[in-house]
């Protein structure tokens, strides 16, 4: 009985699935445009999935089709940034966030907002 046992057990192991994903690793960008007079605030904070992700950020102001600025920075397992720029009152901005999580680029993530 003890081998039937153990030889169903072992007939259950090999027919389970096994969880392989090809799915991008998880990550989290967390964009803010804020203005203070006609400077716009543009921040970026992004978590890697592990601490040994190398992280590459390009932030973009954009007013329209015009890229009033790029910033671009890389890091590990964490990357903040906070840049400046002068803006004119009375226009929408968007802030455009494209991320590459140990090469592989991510669908960017934006924010808006009118000075």
């Amino acid at each position: 009985m003890r081998k039937v046992a153990l030889f169903m057990a072992i007939i259950l192991m090999l027919s389970m699935p096994l969880n392989v994903s090809a799915a991008p690793r998880a990550w989290n960008a967390f964009p803010s445009l804020g203005f203070e007079d006609t400077t716009a605030v543009c921040e970026v904070e992004v978590l890697g999935d592990k601490a040994t992700d190398h992280i590459e950020v390009t932030m973009k102001l954009m007013r329209g089709n015009y890229c009033e600025a790029t910033w671009i920075a890389d890091d590990y397992g964490y990357l903040y940034m906070l840049e400046y720029d002068t803006v004119t009152k009375g226009h929408t901005y968007q802030l455009v966030v494209e991320v590459k999580i140990n090469g592989v680029a991510n669908t960017p993530v934006s924010v808006s907002g009118t000075c």
